[in-house]
């Protein structure tokens, strides 16, 4: 039997980063400080074929992943998908209950997220998923591209590093 194979396409550029601030919560009711964190962005995108009529521009993936990166780029970002978060917008302000401590921030400077923590681990989940969304949208992400042939494209692998050798990824497949 003949192994199944792939190639894989590895986006990974400078500008493909956030520098953001966050709150990691834990189960026993405690958070984290508030702080933050220069991430960067990779993307590996597992291809089916690599022939011509196949062939997809390492600019799709650029143009999709940048804009996703800057809005989200020097902002604090907020987990509102947890019970021990509460947001408020008023008069150009964000009130923010986190763990029973109140935070205001300006309004313009946050980014709710709805997801339970802010964590590389969901943070990789989401921006795949709004990278999934936005392919879906340019046409990439369904069974035949623009053209009418087959799409390579088998999945793709998020990876967000919080640090130096430390961070989180998150696959998802189309097949």
């Amino acid at each position: 039997m003949k192994p199944k194979s792939f190639w894989k396409l590895t986006i990974e550029k400078d500008r493909f980063k956030f520098s953001s601030a966050h709150m990691t919560l834990f189960a026993d009711g405690t958070k984290e400080a508030l702080h933050g964190h220069n991430y960067t962005v990779r993307l590996d995108v597992v291809l089916s074929d690599s022939s011509l009529a196949q062939t997809i521009s390492f600019s799709v993936f650029k143009e999709l992943l940048g804009p996703l990166c800057e809005a989200w780029d020097e902002r604090i970002l907020l987990a509102t998908a947890n019970s021990r978060t509460s947001c408020q917008t008023k008069d150009g302000s964000l009130e923010a209950i986190v763990c029973d401590k109140r935070y205001v921030f300006p309004a313009d400077e946050v980014v709710c997220l709805n997801v339970e923590n802010i964590t590389s681990e969901l943070l990789a989940s989401e921006l795949a998923s709004r990278l999934v969304e936005a392919l879906t949208k340019a046409g990439y992400w369904g069974d035949k591209l623009a053209s009418g042939v087959a799409n390579p494209i088998q999945g793709m692998e998020l990876h967000i590093i919080e640090t130096a050798g430390q961070g989180a990824s998150f696959t998802v497949m189309r097949v």
